[in-house]
């Protein structure tokens, strides 16, 4: 089986699927941050719509669209971005420290969850014989193979449905498992913060309002040096180590 076989869905329809299962990625995180926010005593989120599916009321300019874009057609080996921050109130939470933590935690967190429903569902994809694991030596989920030679593929490419779902579902998988990495990461304005701001003595709080403040420049810096692929690149193995150690216990190869 050559590459030319592996993707059969045009570079256009390939871009659009990314592009929807990132923005969905990034709104379900959002909305996971509003959510705990409410459950834990801060109607901020619900008061100003932010618990909405609708996708216009999440969209950053840049975060949901131009990065994501470019990222997409300069073929990076992972797409991520964001959506508009869920405005959040610390002092109308229970414990405003420790359920601040909480509230960090639920967007990475239905992220991974995303991710693991997108791989137990191509394996039942693959149960259903409409996947095979076929020898390449190329990629997968887009990215170089670390662990087997190894790729999940249609074994109809002639069903242009199940092709679509296929890429979406490996789409979904990489993005989320990027993402709730990605986020982890301990600067400002990224949730990783608000998880050391938690833990951290009261004491140290007032330094850390100078993290704050050097935020964004440090999250271009990270960016622009590529040092992202090294934070983000074990959730991209994790996430090929279970779909491949899920189809060898299933018997897909």
């Amino acid at each position: 089986m050559d590459g030319s076989q592996l993707n059969l869905l045009p570079n256009g329809a390939q871009i659009a699927l990314s592009l929807t299962a990132l923005l969905l990625s990034v709104i379900l995180h959002e909305i996971a941050h509003g959510w705990v926010a409410l459950l834990r005593g801060d109607y901020t989120a619900k008061s100003a719509g932010r618990l909405s599916l609708n996708p216009l009321v999440h969209l950053d300019p840049i975060g949901s669209v131009l990065l994501p874009l470019l990222l997409v057609l300069s073929h990076s080996p992972a797409v991520f971005g964001w959506a508009k921050p869920v405005p959040v109130n610390p002092a109308n939470l229970y414990r405003p420290r420790q359920d601040d933590r909480l509230v960090a935690l639920a967007g990475p967190a239905t992220n991974l969850l995303l991710g693991l429903a997108a791989i137990v569902i191509l394996l039942l994809l693959g149960l259903g014989s409409k996947l095979i694991l076929a020898p390449e030596r190329g990629v997968i989920l887009g990215l170089p193979l670390l662990l087997q030679p190894t790729i999940l593929v249609s074994s109809f490419p002639g069903d242009v449905f199940l092709q679509v779902l296929v890429q979406f579902l490996k789409d979904m998988v990489l993005i989320n498992f990027v993402l709730a990495l990605f986020n982890l990461i301990p600067i400002p304005p990224l949730d990783g913060f608000h998880v050391v701001w938690s833990v951290l003595p009261e004491r140290l709080l007032p330094k850390l309002q100078s993290v704050w403040q050097l935020g964004w420049l440090l999250f271009l810096v990270l960016i622009y040096t590529g040092a992202t692929d090294f934070i983000i690149r074990p959730g991209l193995v994790a996430a090929q180590w279970l779909l491949l150690r899920g189809a060898a216990w299933i018997g897909l190869f």
